[in-house]
């Protein structure tokens, strides 16, 4: 399977606390009809980021990956310092897309307890490998519209939200750079998650954030 840049950039939204050892993954799902989601969450804030990609067979072959390994076909989840490796080196060769789009791709596969990702500008190909984590991601669904946090709040009812929170929303939206539209925002009530959704036709992303809120 194929991520994108934006895809692996959710590492931002990943726990750094030593203590929350199932927050520093990426958790990826295979692609449904070609689009992939990846998740990362503190606890605090979630992103969920969707995006169409190629099939992973038009990814120019990397020889250092085993013949035997293939897109992952059930979730997997990827620690938080090899994303950023990846996202990082996607960054510095964004030259090279505007030749052919498919290096602006992430390939990842598997094979048996292990990962491999590679990126590459067809002359200086880089890979990466790790073996699968022995840990569980929360389950996020909750938070999400129809969850547990499903509740309507008496109008103009104040409530608060974290600078630091909204700066890292706005700072994973400006990663999204080829297209600007306009971000939906939603309270699911008092001291219910805010929900912060986006799509970008252009690169085929669809990306929903969450914020927790509080009381003032």
């Amino acid at each position: 399977m194929l991520l994108t840049r934006q895809q692996l950039a959710a590492h931002v939204f990943a726990s750094t606390d030593a203590s929350r050892v199932s927050l520093q993954y990426l958790r990826i799902d295979p692609p449904v009809e070609g689009v992939s989601t990846v998740w990362a969450t503190d606890g605090h804030t979630l992103v969920r980021c969707k995006a169409l990609a190629p099939p992973a067979d038009e990814f120019p072959l990397i020889p250092t990956i085993p013949p035997s390994a293939a897109s992952p076909t059930k979730t997997v989840l990827l620690p938080v310092q090899t994303a950023k490796l990846v996202e990082a080196a996607l960054r510095k060769q964004r030259k090279a897309t505007r030749t052919l789009q498919i290096l602006g791709y992430a390939l990842l596969k598997q094979d048996g307890d292990m990962l491999y990702l590679a990126v590459t500008d067809l002359d200086n190909p880089q890979t990466w490998q790790v073996r699968l984590p022995d840990a569980t991601f929360p389950n996020v669904e909750g938070v999400l519209p129809g969850g547990v946090y499903a509740m309507v709040a008496e109008a103009g009812t104040p409530f608060g939200i974290s600078g630091a929170y909204l700066s890292r929303v706005g700072s994973y939206r400006g990663q999204f750079d080829d297209y600007q539209p306009s971000v939906k925002v939603t309270s699911q009530g008092l001291l219910a998650p805010v929900l912060f959704e986006w799509s970008d036709t252009i690169s085929n992303h669809d990306v929903l954030c969450v914020v927790m809120s509080m009381r003032l």
